[in-house]
C-alpha cells in the first residue's frame, strides 16, 4: 500500500492545471477543496493553505511550479519526515 498525495485545490485555472500535471505523471492523489467543506471550525481554528498545493510523502509543494517539480521527482525514493504524519 502506498500513500497518496493530497491536492488542495479550488476552482482556479492553476488548480485545474495541477490536476492535469499529476494525472499525466500517473501520480495517485486525493483532491481536497477546503471551501467545499461545510464543517464547523475544529480544535485547530480551521485550516488554510495556498491552492493549489500538494501534501505528499516527499514533502509539501505549493503553487504550480513546485507541483511540476514534485511530478518530475515522483520516481525519487527519498521520503521526507512528512511521510510519518
Amino acid at each position: 500500500m502506498t500513500r497518496k498525495a493530497i491536492l488542495f485545490t479550488d476552482d482556479s485555472k492553476e488548480s485545474i492545471e495541477a490536476r492535469k500535471i499529476l494525472t499525466e505523471a500517473k501520480i495517485d492523489f486525493v483532491v481536497y477543496n477546503p471551501k467545499e467543506m461545510e464543517e464547523e471550525v475544529g480544535c485547530c481554528g480551521g485550516f488554510t493553505t495556498q491552492a493549489p498545493s500538494v501534501f505528499a510523502p516527499q514533502g509539501i509543494f505549493r503553487g504550480i511550479d513546485e507541483i511540476k517539480r514534485y511530478a518530475d521527482m515522483k520516481d525519487d525514493d527519498k521520503i521526507s519526515e512528512s511521510a510519518y504524519w
